[in-house]
């Protein structure tokens, strides 16, 4: 099995018809699809059999929140890659054959002196309850060595990502702290984990542009569509955002502006 999909479910049943069938209708097809029961009241198992896909699998555990339930699908995969994904968003037919044929190329072009390739992200839109597009375009140019300027900004989305399972075999899975945050910034967390040690790559830089298919926005004159849509509707009205390395033309920002920080990062939890 090359990829695993995980996403994580609680009471889902509402956003997660919608999710699996964009995983399903994917251009890639070497994967699995593990939904992580995380002690909802919903009828996971049911929608699950009556779904009748054997891609498709869930497991059942007691609540123990997003990280819990993301560390329990990563244990349950088989992939050779993890591909990450929430109960409510949506990906394009071609969002994994994307993912795996950048850290494919990624892979390959690694030099025998380089750090391996530990996480492979793409753009993403912003979409409301109805899947409808707020006009937010997310998208990044920060691959690499980027750890320090993912302890600044969160530029990966859960449902843009692809991890291989080694590295979570290496460095442990997201952080289940739940009792330490008020919201959860498990994914965050662990993206500066894996920059620490890996290097990152973003889709296709400098690729050709792929034409438009479901969604026409602007998106701050890049070359590349969003590889996924997250829903988010208090959102609504914010502009597209791009993000870019300290000191380069798309960032803004002027070079050693700010020094550079030590390689380690301390979580606390609010009182």
């Amino acid at each position: 099995m090359r990829v695993s999909v995980v996403v994580p479910c609680h009471n889902s049943l509402d956003w997660l018809p919608s999710t699996v069938e964009s995983v399903l209708g994917q251009s890639f097809t070497d994967f699995e699809v593990v939904l992580v029961d995380d002690g909802g009241d919903d009828d996971l198992t049911g929608w699950v059999s009556n779904l009748g896909d054997d891609r498709v699998r869930s497991v059942r555990q007691a609540n123990g929140g997003v990280a819990s339930a993301r560390n329990r699908g990563i244990a349950e995969s088989s992939g050779e890659l993890i591909a990450l994904l929430d109960s409510d968003d949506l990906w394009e037919p071609w969002t994994l054959e994307s993912l795996v044929d950048t850290h494919d190329s990624a892979v390959a072009a690694t030099g025998p002196e380089e750090r391996p390739v530990g996480l492979t992200y793409g753009w993403y839109d912003v979409i409301d309850e109805d899947g409808v597009t707020n006009g937010r375009a997310v998208t990044s140019k920060l691959e690499g060595d980027i750890w320090d300027e993912l302890v600044v900004a969160n530029v990966v989305a859960v449902g843009s990502a692809l991890v291989p399972a080694a590295v979570f075999r290496d460095i442990g899975g997201p952080l289940e702290n739940r009792d330490r945050f008020a919201v959860d910034v498990e994914d965050w967390e662990f993206w500066i984990r894996v920059a620490a040690s890996y290097r990152v790559r973003v889709g296709a830089p400098g690729g050709a542009a792929r034409e438009a298919t479901r969604i026409q926005l602007d998106r701050g004159g890049g070359d590349r569509e969003p590889w996924c849509r997250l829903r988010g509707s208090a959102r609504a009205g914010l502009r597209p955002v791009t993000y870019a390395a300290p000191g380069s033309e798309d960032s803004g920002e002027a070079q050693g502006t700010a020094p550079r920080p030590a390689r380690t990062c301390s979580w606390h939890g609010t009182a």
